[in-house]
């Protein structure tokens, strides 16, 4: 037979092994993955441990059993022993709140007036009581905006420039606690 004549097989077995190897790699990665995603969905969501309700001890009814405050009109006698009531702490969410819409004039010039719509971006568990810390964002935030000139606010580059300026206004007010401001007008007459 002459050498011209001769088939070639070794390429065919080559290519086959690799095919099935690829297929071997690509069963176990998919095996691997459906075993972690059956995991993270056992797990399920972090949940915050529950707080176990106080136990409160029945008091002795009837007409014999001595009242626990001393009697009528006697004053409740103070347990030293007892602990003052602590803090509910809400779980952490970001809370987006409008505050009211600000109305004011301008330094320069002394005609124009404007008016803001803004919201506070803060988390609600680290905040005490939003309504107080809007407040001292809105009186903030009015003295600010009397300081501006015209010119200041003009253009894209004046609006991220207040809009920076009142991000740390706030900043500091609230000792971090307000995470952001989103302007949501900003309308110079």
């Amino acid at each position: 037979m002459s050498a011209s004549g001769e088939k070639k097989t070794g390429g065919k077995g080559g290519v086959m092994a690799l095919v099935l190897l690829t297929l071997v790699a690509a069963g176990a990665g998919a095996a691997h993955g459906l075993q972690t995603y059956s995991l993270i969905e056992a797990a399920g969501p972090a949940k915050p441990a529950a707080t176990p309700a106080p136990v409160v001890a029945a008091a002795p009814a009837g007409h014999g059993a001595p009242a626990p405050s001393g009697g009528h009109g006697a004053p409740a006698a103070h347990d030293a022993s007892a602990k003052p009531a602590e803090k509910v702490k809400l779980p952490s969410k970001i809370v987006i709140k409008n505050l009211q819409p600000l109305i004011t004039n301008i330094m320069l010039p002394t005609d124009l007036w404007v008016r803001l719509e803004a919201a506070i971006v803060y988390d609600q568990a680290e905040v005490d009581d939003p309504d107080i810390m809007l407040t001292e964002i809105s009186g903030d935030l009015m003295a600010y905006l009397r300081t501006l000139t015209l010119r200041e606010m003009q253009g894209a580059d004046g609006l991220m420039f207040v809009r920076q300026d009142m991000r740390e206004r706030i900043n500091l007010r609230t000792k971090g606690l307000a995470r952001d401001i989103i302007i949501q007008t900003l309308v110079v007459q």
